[in-house]
């Protein structure tokens, strides 16, 4: 444009010689103009000037436009893949149903849905496509749907099972405000490569915080559950249940009902904890931490639950369903029980090594035998599981209880307990070995209430039980061949079998035959 202005700057004229001087501003050529009609054809070169100057000023302010363009999509590649809720309509007050606000951002195509710190509040069920990371660091949604509904599920389309309706969706830093509802908070089914992670989960009474359902490969790392069931009516089961597609009464959120069960997920370094212990011991099994109650032979498989906390949970866990799974370093703080295999479920190939547990430490009196909701780790019918190097205590019934053929009992420490420390009857090849047991049997003076106790009416048994030490031992090998070796008892030792190995063991510092 300044070039097309000195085309035009300067027009000399010499009077006398008639000699026109004009300078193009093209490098600095200087054009000499004699007479009247070269004039006028510089007249007309300057119009031509002038329109070109005109186009210029068009052109320049097209480049403006362009530039604010450019500088709109800059703004939006440095803020990222992202679309703020807000930026859909959401209002973030508490009081306004945002739930249609942050549907349409869930279906905007952007990978990163952000909810900008304030309270949301959630009627209708949200359901976030494959590929998502939604993050809310400072947002707290409150649910206000129905009982029985949902929160969050992924976008499944009802027919695709297996593993593959949805993947890699990532919920994070979220704070769920249940406002005492019957419902599920987030529900995932047939999914694989997800995670819950930093989410704060909060006052439910029936339902569950978190369900995962027939998913792979997925991860609850670092959330906080807290205040689940309610104390004057116990409809509540698990704050996490692990479960599978397997009827629409299990999960009925959306099938297909192929009884895809989970498959190698992990649940680690989360606290779960309520503001009170639940009612009484009959409603124990009514408020869990994790678990599940449908059994199926397509059993969930590869589950790890690891580094977790657990505060005034009646039931840390309950299964009705799990194989080849690994449950370790957990601390549980007055509770009722820690892990319950469910009646007749054979969950097998487990590993339960290195938790800290310890339950109420209430009075035992009066207590009823056998009540194996309040046991500290029982493991039922569960074959090839390894009980290994827990410590444990102050649990109402047995601090470890169960198995039927080869078990593992090693390592572990149960102290004070109101009916036996470790109970490791009817067992077939088990080994119980190395354990410390001190103080049970502070409820009942019936039906051997001792530190370790062994009632072998199995047949083909062959159990060892070797290297223990304890206050008080009752072993009874009945009619099978049973090795018991090398215990300890400080002060009674009970042994009877006459098909048994009994050999070189010390009731009260003196060596028996």
């Amino acid at each position: 444009m300044d070039n097309a202005r000195s085309l035009t700057t300067q027009i000399l004229q010499d009077e006398n010689a008639k000699l026109y001087v004009t300078n193009f501003g093209i490098d600095g050529e200087t054009v000499y103009v004699k007479d009247s009609a070269a004039t006028k054809n510089i007249e007309n070169l300057q119009s031509h000037a002038n329109l070109v100057d005109a186009d210029l000023e068009a052109v320049s302010g097209a480049v403006a436009g362009v530039r604010k363009d450019f500088s709109e999509l800059e703004a939006k590649i440095a803020k990222g893949d992202v679309a703020y809720v807000k930026e859909y309509g959401a209002v973030g007050d508490g009081t306004t149903d945002d739930s249609a606000a942050i549907q349409a951002a869930m279906d905007s195509g952007n990978s990163v849905i952000m909810f900008n710190p304030g309270k949301y509040k959630v009627k209708t069920t949200i359901r976030i496509p494959s590929y998502k990371h939604v993050m809310g660091y400072g947002a707290k949604i409150v649910y206000a749907g129905d009982d029985s509904g949902a929160c969050f599920i992924n976008a499944a389309d009802g027919t695709t099972g297996g593993y593959t309706a949805n993947t890699q969706i990532r919920i994070e830093g979220i704070t769920f405000d249940c406002a005492n509802a019957k419902a599920t908070i987030i529900a995932l089914g047939h999914t694989e490569n997800c995670a819950i992670v930093q989410c704060f989960f909060e006052h439910l009474r029936a339902g569950h915080f978190v369900e995962l359902n027939a998913c792979k490969n997925t991860v609850v790392e670092q959330c906080y559950f807290y205040d689940y069931s309610d104390p004057t009516n116990f409809e509540a089961t698990e704050m996490l249940e692990i479960d599978g597609a397997y009827a629409q009464n299990t999960f009925p959120f959306f099938g297909p009902y192929d009884a895809t069960p989970c498959l190698a997920c992990k649940i680690t370094n989360c606290v779960f904890e309520n503001p009170r212990l639940p009612g009484t011991l009959d409603d124990t099994e009514n408020v869990r931490a994790i678990g599940n109650r449908t059994d199926s032979s397509n059993k969930h498989t590869g589950i790890e639950i690891s580094h977790n906390f657990f505060n005034n949970i009646g039931m840390c866990m309950r299964f009705a369903n799990i194989q080849s799974s690994t449950i370790s370093k957990n601390y549980q703080n007055n509770g009722y029980a820690f892990y319950y295999n469910a009646i007749n479920s054979e969950n097998n190939d487990l590993t339960i090594s290195e938790n800290k547990l310890f339950g109420t430490k209430i009075d035992y009196s009066g207590h009823n035998p056998y009540y194996y909701g309040c046991s500290g780790i029982a493991i039922g019918n569960s074959s090839r599981t390894q009980v290994i190097n827990n410590r444990l205590g102050g649990f109402k019934d047995s601090g470890i209880h169960g198995g039927t053929s080869s078990v593992v009992i090693s390592g572990n420490s149960v102290q004070i307990c109101g009916f036996r420390g470790i109970d490791f009857s009817n067992n077939v090849s088990g080994l119980c070995s190395n354990n410390e047991c001190y103080g049970s049997g502070q409820g009942s003076t019936a039906n051997i209430p001792y530190d370790l106790v062994f009632l072998n009416n199995a047949t083909g048994a062959y159990n060892v039980i070797t290297g223990n030490r304890c206050g008080r031992i009752h072993f009874l090998g009945s009619t099978n061949w049973d090795v018991f070796t090398n215990n300890t008892a400080t002060t009674t030792l009970e042994t009877a079998g006459a098909a048994s190995v009994i050999h070189g063991n010390i009731q009260d510092g003196t060596w028996t035959a």
